[in-house]
């Protein structure tokens, strides 16, 4: 288990039938997931089948990000914990639930557009958009607008593909509209922040881009 990370997001979910809590009294939920995984994209893939068992319908994901890009500091001693069960039994641990009612037990969906920022690693495919028979890989900024965060997702590989890269990991991400990560005084984020609401297209960040050989397994 050497070459898993734990996985932490901060979600929303709406309980449906069946499930631990009775959506015709609970309308909705927020909580942390700790989710044992070696890359992200087996990460948020195990986090919606484990919602799927528990019958929780995912609503949004304020952030997502991988442990090991942070350090014990910026956790408590639950959250500490809470990774640690995660490395134990290789499953997914909910942190603490906070849970809230209304009258007719929905959560009203916004049709909004998010503005969704992923930081992913990626290698070049031949006709990429980067000389591929110069640089190998990168890391990469891509701000995608979508409704939701299934819907990113599914933009993100469309446009992966599209630009001939090779999709290795997503180290984190988060919706630009109801969380507070990311930097508010990085005017450079702020205008592809914008850029990427106006045009309604996915756009990127700078590419901080490796040559071959420049990185060892």
């Amino acid at each position: 288990m050497d070459d898993l990370s734990v996985y932490i997001c901060f979600i929303e979910v709406k309980p449906m039938e069946g499930g631990i809590f009775d959506p015709t009294q609970i309308a909705g939920a927020a909580m942390q997931c700790f989710i044992p995984a070696p890359t992200g994209q087996k990460a948020y893939k195990l986090l919606i089948e484990h919602l799927k068992i528990d019958q929780f319908e995912l609503i949004d994901v304020f952030w997502f990000v991988d442990r090991n890009q942070s350090s014990d500091e910026a956790y408590g001693n639950t959250e500490i914990e809470l990774i640690s069960d995660a490395y134990r039994t290789g499953d997914v641990v909910y942190g603490e639930i906070s849970i809230w009612e209304n009258e007719d037990g929905n959560i009203e969906v916004s049709d909004k557009i998010f503005i969704f920022v992923f930081l992913v690693e990626i290698v070049f495919f031949k006709e990429s958009i980067i000389d591929s028979q110069i640089f190998e890989g990168a890391f990469v900024k891509c701000f995608l607008p979508s409704r939701s965060i299934q819907s990113a997702f599914t933009a993100l590989y469309k446009k992966m593909k599209i630009d001939n890269f090779g999709l290795i990991d997503i180290h984190y991400f988060y919706n630009t509209d109801t969380s507070d990560w990311g930097n508010p005084d990085d005017e450079e984020e702020l205008r592809i922040i914008s850029e990427a609401r106006n045009s309604g297209e996915i756009a990127y960040g700078e590419f901080d881009s490796w040559k071959h050989g420049e990185i060892e397994d």
